[in-house]
């Protein structure tokens, strides 16, 4: 038997079960809020769940009005391999100065290519006008919430996988100190064979932060 809960008023109810005719169970209950409708209408939402309906599957489930209940539409792309493009990226220095390229301090733009064992990327940070090539290669082992760069020995903490890629990292630097980085990537295709790059270590810091770290 199922109970709209939403249809019932403030205060003392009671609910009785009969079978054949005879009492089989009774209770007595007090709503103590009003759901204010019986059926939920003109809202829509969508959620996704990890390891639903089971283990290591994350599902896409959809507000249904009809059933007033969520229901599974389709299952999430967990694998990471695929090309990306680089949507927003956010920096937090040691001195809690945070820049943000939404927030107008600088911009970037930028493509990365994830194989099965390696990660290709190559971006361009605009500060006041000048220009800022920024390109890395590294191996990395994915352990689901985090990937682990062999090359600069180092976790990445993923906060988003599948259609849109959004990881955060620590790093180190002799002009920066210590700057957490947190990447937004959006995933456009499947995989393309990478060309070569640049190491991190040619990375000339930019403006933004010789003016705002004195």
């Amino acid at each position: 038997m199922l109970l709209n809960y939403s249809a019932l008023t403030e205060g003392a109810h009671t609910i009785e079960v009969y079978t054949d005719g005879q009492l089989l169970t009774r209770r007595d209950f007090r709503s103590v809020k009003s759901g204010g409708s019986e059926y939920l209408a003109g809202k829509t939402k969508a959620v996704t769940v990890e390891n639903f309906p089971s283990a290591g599957t994350t599902s896409m489930l959809e507000w249904s009005q009809s059933k007033q209940s969520f229901v599974v539409t389709g299952k999430v792309d967990q694998n990471l391999t695929g090309t990306y493009t680089l949507a927003r990226m956010t920096i937090h220095l040691q001195n809690d100065l945070v820049l943000d390229s939404e927030g107008g301090e600088f911009s970037v733009s930028g493509t990365m290519n994830v194989t099965q064992s390696q990660v290709d990327y190559s971006l361009v940070m605009v500060v006041n006008g000048e220009s800022t090539p920024i390109a890395d290669s590294y191996s990395y082992r994915d352990y689901g919430y985090y990937l682990y760069d062999s090359n600069h020995r180092k976790n990445m903490a993923i906060v988003e996988r599948g259609s849109k890629f959004v990881a955060s990292s620590l790093s180190y630097t002799a002009d920066l100190g210590w700057f957490n980085m947190i990447e937004y990537w959006e995933k456009t295709n499947s995989v393309t064979s990478s060309g070569s790059v640049v190491t991190r270590s040619d990375f000339t810091k930019p403006e933004i932060f010789q003016e705002k770290t004195n």
